[in-house]
């Protein structure tokens, strides 16, 4: 711990004697996460990441990274990456375990906000911190898991040790100054599940997208799926729809997205491995990413739960409509047109052929989701979080 308290000494040091602190003490704000997106890429890090170029346009923020995974280079230009705990196996109970290592880098940074995205044990740190040392809380949600008790039965250390994890979320949760949302749908739950307002909702943001749509030789359609091979995911009921295709030569299947625990997965591996139309390409950065999407005429989600999912507006940047089994946040494909809610694994056969052969309709939801998220989703919808940010900032130092 004493190393981690040392590094985040010598970040403060830094800042302090930077340019811009004979003009007044800036806000400081610490930005508190499982890992950065250079070193843990998901969702939520890629919306740090968003934000941190958001808050790289405002001199008024001294900004520090605070998180467990991190890539090499600590230096940045508007921002510095501070360490805590050790990388190592243990899930939950390696997460508890860095604890005190956070709370130690807090009290070396001494921030007047802590920003924390999504529920895991740091936020109870982050809280403590806050609470006896005079600075303001902001917690924002990332899934509706983090909003929704889990349902924790019978008896086993592990299912102690994550009925413990949530006690210590919760904690930090009930004592947040701000809870922001992404969706009305999670500022819902909150107050059912929790009894506690939201007070903002402010839904992902993404930059407008570069890349032009590839026109495909052939008239194949292609459709594509992107997410982490696990449980929640259900990557399988996605190799059930391109195994349900695959006596048609008219469409291809593509997924992409780490390819999760060999243990677990090696089974559905090789069934992918033997479907003549379906593609794995593994982990790929973000451009490529892109570029398959924008190359693909619908985006499938399997998802039991989600957040907001990210790869929604991806698509819907570059007009690539999205067929959803479950997963519809504030009504975003069903009310909004920007998609197709499946219902069930069992609809999604009967809801891609329809949409499939009907051209026109492909082409109507594809416009609609450019639209929807042209006005919903870029870059801008930030300065909401950011002037958030700001306000608890000015609270904190006012109150010193």
């Amino acid at each position: 711990m004493s190393r981690m308290r040392g590094m985040a000494a010598e970040a403060l040091r830094q800042a302090d004697a930077g340019p811009t602190a004979a003009h007044g003490r800036r806000i400081r704000l610490c930005i508190v996460a499982g890992g950065h997106w250079e070193a843990q890429r998901g969702g939520a890090q890629y919306q740090l990441k968003c934000l941190l170029d958001a808050l790289a346009q405002r001199d008024e923020f001294e900004t520090f990274y605070i998180a467990h995974a991190v890539p090499q280079r600590l230096e940045r230009e508007t921002y510095r990456i501070v360490p805590v705990g050790r990388l190592r196996r243990g899930g939950s109970l390696r997460l508890l375990t860095h604890l005190p290592s956070v709370y130690a880098a807090l009290r070396a940074l001494r921030p007047d906000v802590v920003y924390q995205r999504s529920l895991m044990p740091y936020v109870a740190a982050c809280a403590f911190y806050c609470r006896r040392h005079g600075a303001r809380f902001v917690f924002h949600a990332a899934s509706e898991m983090d909003v929704i008790p889990p349902q924790l039965t019978g008896w086993s250390p592990s299912t102690a040790i994550e009925r413990v994890r949530r006690r210590i979320e919760e904690f930090g949760l009930h004592r947040a100054d701000v809870i922001v949302t992404q969706t009305r749908d999670q500022a819902r739950l909150l107050e059912q599940n929790y009894g506690l307002a939201a007070s903002a909702v402010v839904p992902n943001f993404h930059p407008a997208p570069g890349e032009e749509r590839r026109e495909r030789r052939g008239g194949r359609r292609r459709v594509v799926w992107v997410a982490n091979f696990k449980p929640v995911k259900n990557p399988e009921q996605f190799v059930d729809l391109a195994e349900a295709f695959a006596h048609r030569t008219d469409v291809e299947f593509v997924m992409i997205g780490r390819p999760g625990d060999p243990k677990r997965y090696a089974a559905l591996h090789e069934r992918i491995s033997r479907l003549p139309n379906l593609k794995f390409l593994g982990e790929l950065p973000l451009e490529r990413v892109n570029e398959e999407i924008a190359a693909s005429d619908v985006l499938v989600n399997t998802s039991t739960l989600e957040g907001f999912p990210n790869t929604f507006i991806q698509a819907w940047l570059r007009g690539v409509p999205v067929v959803s089994t479950r997963v519809d946040p504030d009504g975003c494909l069903s009310r909004h047109g920007t998609g197709i809610v499946a219902g069930s694994a069992a609809n999604l056969v009967p809801v891609l052929e329809s949409l499939l052969a009907d051209g026109e309709r492909l082409r109507r939801l594809g416009e609609a989701a450019r639209a929807y998220a042209h006005a919903h989703h870029l870059a801008d919808r930030a300065e909401q979080l950011v002037e958030l940010l700001a306000k608890q900032g000015g609270l904190a130092q006012g109150a010193q």
